[in-house]
């Protein structure tokens, strides 16, 4: 196993909580022969190790053999991330989703067609919750794949039902796309240039973001597409130092969180750069009161994220 693979297993191992370790074993201890025993050990060696010492490790486990090590450290990471995943199924929704479209998979090779259209609905639901469009479509595609392929006996109007729904999400894809990728480029342009210095600055940059911004209504827009465009809108007051749009935009970002809570968790990461956002905002504009409420959900959210 190359270097920067070994210390992304030393992470992961690190990175684990009790709940999580507790988990492995079990997961672990489905397999009994004497190989799991050794990366069993080998996950004992790292965990109770801070610094990774190789020549240390092979001292102490001696039925480890140095030309061994690398594939049973790569068995370790396998291991590792799928006791993780089961685990994540049953929090994640992706997660879910995913794992009922391999389960049609599987049951399609069986000859089970009904049945792994039904999975493939189960798949479509939890993608659904979470407003993960291009999941969406991947289950879509699979289940207009086992429709064409096979004599499923399903309704006569599953034609123009899978068209209307494939049409739609292909829309809803090409928009939130030219909105994420106008977001990732106003954030690039932030970094390297920084703020709007003077006016043949502003000038550019609006003329860039005006040039750039889908003109289509707002009025209907999933989840991820209305986070992208506020992010735009966030990254081009930010630069041009409209910090009362930039506070007016990030605090619409958050808004999309918090109505719909589930979300919070799903993508918690993109919650709290919204969240941080307002606060720049309402700290650059002199919003002392607004800014100490919004700091006080901050800081509550790390005590109890869920």
């Amino acid at each position: 196993m190359p270097k920067q693979q070994t210390e992304y297993l030393v992470d992961l191992i690190h990175s684990l909580s009790k709940s999580e370790k507790r988990n492995f074993r079990l997961f672990a201890g489905r397999l009994g022969n004497v190989d799991e025993k050794l990366f069993l050990q080998l996950f004992d060696f790292i965990d109770d190790h801070r610094d990774y010492n190789e020549t240390l490790l092979l001292q102490k486990i001696t039925g480890i053999k140095k030309s061994q090590l690398p594939n049973l450290k790569a068995h370790l990471y396998r291991q590792l991330l799928g006791s993780l995943r089961w685990l994540g199924r049953n929090t994640y929704e992706d997660i879910a989703a995913r794992e009922w479209i391999d389960h049609a998979r599987i049951l399609l090779t069986k000859g089970m067609q009904k049945a792994a259209l039904e999975s493939i609905e189960k798949a479509k639901k939890s993608a659904l919750a979470i407003h993960n469009q291009p999941l969406l479509y991947h289950a879509l595609d699979f289940e207009r794949f086992i429709e064409n392929q096979f004599v499923t006996g399903s309704n006569p109007v599953i034609a123009d039902r899978l068209k209307k729904q494939g049409d739609d999400l292909v829309r809803n894809l090409v928009t939130g796309n030219e909105y994420s990728n106008l977001s990732m480029a106003l954030y690039t342009l932030y970094l390297k240039h920084g703020y709007v210095k003077d006016q043949k600055d502003f000038d550019y940059i609006h003329a860039f973001f005006q040039s750039n911004l889908p003109q289509k209504s707002t009025k209907n827009l999933d989840f991820y597409e209305k986070v992208y465009l506020f992010q735009c809108q966030v990254w081009y007051h930010h630069m041009i130092q409209d910090f009362a749009g930039y506070y007016k935009f990030s605090q619409k970002w958050v808004d999309c969180f918090e109505s719909d809570p589930k979300m919070i968790l799903t993508d918690t990461t993109m919650y709290l750069k919204g969240l941080h956002n307002t606060l720049n905002a309402l700290y650059m504009a002199g919003k002392r009161d607004k800014f100490k409420s919004y700091f006080q959900k901050y800081k509550s959210f790390g005590d109890h994220p869920r």
